[in-house]
């Protein structure tokens, strides 16, 4: 009830809009035609942005009002738990879990309510906050003592009830029943617009060098602010 009232779930900024068909674009690669659940869908906008005419999309959402934004945008949405889906088993092809495993007090058997719903073949794709990026943000901003605190940053690192990096979130996969196809850096949700030429600049100073080390890595290396995880049921 409070999340909605300080977020428009009708609303969503560029930068997280690019992100979603960034992540469709890929997703609709391997699955051109597919039944589609996104949990946590908020106002619908991930399935709003599907360029493949073959989806179909659905959504979930603990927020009644999300749903209702969600499904007069023409994404159908019903109200439930990540937890417990009212969905019936094997009736999805991918299932979509963006930036809501942190948030869970269970994030496994959120994982493998995922996989009960998805066919097998179906696809998990996952996105969270990338905990070893933001352990060492909550180390520097704690070195520098009472200032970082007066002006609150050391509240901007995302940990939330739980933080996952990169092997953490791969083995969770795992022990749910899924194959993990990739696991990489996810593009940058939030608008840097309104912080000033500094922030803009930081911003594409992290995002650049993180790519390079991941490149660089062969994707052993993940520094990116945020992760995502593509894994498949097995058939």
């Amino acid at each position: 009830t409070e999340y909605p009232a300080r977020y428009d779930p009708g609303r969503v900024g560029e930068a997280r809009a690019a992100m979603f068909s960034a992540m469709l674009d890929r997703v609709a690669r391997l699955k051109p035609a597919a039944r589609v659940l996104d949990i946590g869908c908020g106002g619908g906008q991930l399935l709003q942005s599907a360029t493949s005419p073959e989806w179909s999309p659905f959504g979930v959402d603990l927020s009644r009002d999300a749903c209702a934004v969600s499904a007069a945008s023409g994404v159908p949405a019903v109200q439930a738990d990540a937890a417990a889906l009212p969905q019936r088993d094997a009736c999805m092809d991918v299932v979509f879990l963006l930036n809501i495993l942190d948030h869970a007090a269970d994030p496994f058997r959120v994982i493998r309510e995922a996989r009960r719903v998805l066919a097998p073949g179906g696809l998990l794709v996952i996105r969270v906050p990338n905990a070893a990026f933001h352990r060492a943000w909550v180390r520097g901003w704690s070195a520098r003592g009472l200032r970082a605190r007066w002006r609150g940053w050391d509240r901007l690192p995302m940990l939330h009830l739980y933080a996952f990096p990169a092997a953490g979130l791969r083995r969770l996969a795992r022990r749910g029943g899924f194959h993990v196809l990739e696991v990489r850096n996810s593009a940058l949700a939030a608008d840097a617009g309104d912080g000033g030429p500094l922030i803009r600049l930081l911003q594409r100073t992290l995002v650049g060098g993180a790519r390079a080390l991941e490149r660089l890595s062969g994707k052993r290396i993940l520094a990116g602010p945020s992760i995502e995880l593509v894994a498949r049921r097995p058939g």
